[in-house]
């Protein structure tokens, strides 16, 4: 129950000066839901032990921990001697049971915005609520999940957990403010008015899908029943940006890179797993649970782009069509000119060596976040990063660390094409770019007659203005084809 504990004192500024937060196994979702089990369990375990070696045999056979030498270590200090010499907890913590809805209710939000970098491990699979779910689409933390422990993973997979978080601290961006204080900057967002910015547009429409909903969890949708929370989702984003007088400049990614092939995979089967719980949740399960897998199986297809590119166009915002990654297309306008920064919550966006990073653009004016700026060549020039300048190529880096490893470079470790995916990676040259002016007049008329019809309209008149074309769902197309067509003629040689 510490994670709670740790996220309200750093959301409420109790502890001073924290550059990261990391939560052990605890979400809001699921934490709320099994309070109930937590009763149970805290009046089923034993009160008291003959001996430090009962203990340590309870908590294995009762999968409790899994790891019997950390336990070992770890029970001990959770016990003392009672007055009969027997061994009882130190900690009742069934005395806390009176706060327990305090501290798990809205814990995913104060979680999200604890105003510092964050680090989220989980047990066994992911059990993302829908605040977390979209925080880690716009890059807000960074989630690990060790499908081998249990609950206790700091217990059951000791040196993994802390492998996990000495590469959580080198990838901290507070680790750029701390040895670079003038590399980021907060600013807000009037600071950027006259500004270009290039904005990954396939991970917006994938946050809209997830985040733009109705009351009832269900996606908004137009009176043939297709999707339109992504067309709301950019409409308003895009109007709020333009507003502020920023100029984005969108772009869509092409194909996936090679190298990712393997990671796609992965996210495939997460979404089959999710559809099989979500199929299982509509039979058995709560209404959280079903709205919790349907988020985790929104899938963007080409026609949301689409659809998206016909809504900017429509707009006069100008949009790029990435040859790969969006990410590496957007650093590249930058570096050559085009735009004043790229905007993500990605930290990877200087990787691909963007000049000027900017995070927390793209959140809701609700959220009131101020806008960091990240300056690329002042943050490395302030971190000293020497392995480079040292051994002079990754070559010889791997080779001096080889020497130091007793099991040497992994040899699934494909380090020679991930430096290309970053210093060579695929794009339309910046030059060969030309991103028409943004016409301000057009945008503001176009947006007055749609902001006017919104006021007008129900929901199903709203997303019909967008007029979207129905979709050819496998369903429709069928029966599309199976439809005679005007002219043809029939079996019986009769025109139908």
């Amino acid at each position: 129950m510490g994670g709670p504990v740790v996220v309200h004192a750093v959301q409420k500024r109790v502890i001073k000066n924290v550059v990261g937060v990391v939560v052990l196994d605890v979400v809001e979702g699921s934490a709320m839901e099994a309070l109930v089990s937590m009763t149970r369990f805290l009046t089923s375990r034993p009160a008291r032990f003959n001996s430090y070696e009962q203990a340590i045999q309870w908590s294995i056979q009762s999968d409790t921990l899994r790891n019997t030498e950390s336990a070992r270590l770890s029970i001990p200090a959770l016990l003392e001697h009672d007055k009969d010499n027997k061994l009882k907890w130190i900690t009742d913590l069934s005395m806390t049971q009176s706060y327990w809805s305090e501290w798990f209710t809205g814990l995913s939000e104060k979680f999200l915005n604890s105003g510092t970098a964050k680090l989220l491990i989980l047990a066994g699979t992911d059990r993302l609520d829908k605040p977390l779910i979209i925080g880690q689409m716009q890059g807000k933390f960074q989630l690990e999940i060790f499908p081998d422990a249990g609950h206790f993973l700091q217990e059951d997979t000791p040196m993994k957990t802390a492998n996990c978080l000495v590469e959580f601290y080198k990838r901290n961006p507070r680790l750029i403010s701390e040895h670079s204080p003038e590399a980021i900057k907060s600013y807000e967002i009037k600071n950027f008015f006259g500004r270009k910015v290039a904005i990954d547009a396939s991970m917006s429409i994938y946050q809209f899908m997830i985040a733009v909903r109705q009351q009832d969890g269900q996606v908004l949708q137009n009176e043939e029943g297709e999707t339109t929370s992504h067309l709301m989702g950019m409409f308003y984003r895009t109007v709020r940006m333009v507003d502020n007088g920023i100029k984005p400049v969108y772009v869509f990614d092409g194909k996936p890179p090679t190298l990712k092939s393997g990671e796609l995979a992965k996210r495939k089967a997460r979404k089959e797993e999710a559809q099989e719980k979500m199929e299982e949740a509509n039979e058995i399960g709560t209404a959280a649970d079903v709205t919790r897998y349907t988020k985790r199986t929104v899938k963007v297809t080409s026609e949301h782009n689409n659809e998206c590119k016909r809504l900017l166009k429509a707009m006069g915002i100008p949009y790029v069509e990435a040859p790969c990654e969006a990410e590496a297309q957007c650093a590249e306008l930058a570096r050559g000119g085009k735009v004043y920064a790229a905007a993500s919550e990605d930290m990877d966006t200087l990787t691909f060596k963007a000049p000027i990073l900017l995070r927390h653009l793209t959140f809701s004016e609700a959220r009131k976040m101020p806008i960091d700026e990240v300056n690329l060549e002042k943050a490395l020039a302030g971190m000293g990063l020497d392995m480079d300048q040292e051994h002079k190529t990754i070559d010889e880096a791997i080779k001096h660390l080889s020497q130091r490893l007793k099991d040497g470079i992994p040899k699934e470790w494909n380090y020679a094409d991930a430096r290309e995916l970053f210093t060579k990676p695929e794009v339309t040259p910046a030059s060969e770019i030309e991103a028409s002016a943004i016409n301000e007049d057009r945008i503001r008329k176009g947006c007055e007659k749609l902001a006017k019809n919104l006021k007008q309209a129900t929901q199903t008149r709203v997303q019909d203005f967008f007029k979207t074309i129905p979709s050819t769902t496998p369903k429709k197309k069928r029966e599309a084809e199976a439809a005679p067509k005007k002219g043809t003629t029939s079996k019986r040689g009769r025109k139908k």
